[in-house]
């Protein structure tokens, strides 16, 4: 009874969460992520806890409210195309992945979106690491004052696994794993100093991870993503 009682308190927060954003949320209908049947939820319910683990992060860090609302808004979006990516895009290699995102940044743009959260949707996965590197692998000279909003956009992504806060470890290994991401992985290593695309962005949330870490005075900067975990399931036993 105890544990029916707790996954119905966790339902009903993340229910809670997703009628909030409700506006927001409803595009992950439009572009095909529902209903459940199909099988699509899965990428709604990633969107929503990485969302929150920004929301954390930014709190952590003492991000103002409209920062947290941009990174929340961000997350709820940055794999709003992901079925026409997997359905439309995957077949036709590296170039239909490029062009998925160029298509989804222009219908959040058609939507009305501002350009700062297309900017933090854009901030995720292997498209974002010129944002960081420079070619052959080196971190680009003003690595610091990359706004906090693009590093957690890129970090929490880093280390939302499905719907958990996992390690940044965990969540590279998923990603490895999966053979959808082969061509675009090994295709880095001639951009990152023979690091794959993987490498490249496990390298870049490695030092935001430090980074963040020795700011909040967590003194492992591996348990950072931990650390998050446990302030969201602290939020859902006070909700």
């Amino acid at each position: 009874m105890v544990e029916a009682g707790r996954d119905l308190q966790k339902t009903n927060y993340w229910a809670y969460r997703a009628l909030e954003m409700y506006s927001t949320m409803k595009l992950n209908r439009e572009t095909g992520l529902f209903p459940k049947s199909e099988g699509w939820r899965n990428v709604v319910e990633h969107e929503l806890v990485e969302a929150e683990a920004a929301d954390v992060l930014g709190e952590m860090l003492g991000l103002s409210n409209y920062d947290r609302f941009r990174l929340r808004v961000a997350a709820l979006l940055h794999d709003v195309y992901k079925r026409k990516e997997i359905e439309e895009y995957a077949p036709r290699g590296i170039e239909g992945f490029d062009q998925n995102a160029v298509d989804q940044a222009e219908f959040l743009k058609k939507k009305g979106f501002h350009e700062d959260i297309i900017e933090l949707t854009d901030a995720v996965a292997y498209g974002s690491i010129p944002t960081f590197l420079e070619e052959g692998g080196l971190f680009v000279p003003h690595f610091s004052e990359i706004p906090d909003p693009v590093k957690i956009a890129h970090y929490v992504d880093d280390i939302t696994g499905g719907s958990e806060v996992v390690t940044l470890e965990q969540r590279m290994a998923g990603l490895r794993a999966n053979q959808r991401y082969r061509e675009t992985d090994e295709r880095g290593r001639m951009m990152w100093g023979g690091m794959s695309s993987i490498d490249a962005q496990q390298f870049i949330s490695t030092r935001i991870e430090a980074e963040f870490a020795q700011r909040l005075g967590v003194e492992d900067p591996t348990t950072l993503s931990l650390v998050i975990a446990q302030r969201i399931e602290e939020r859902i036993r006070a909700n």
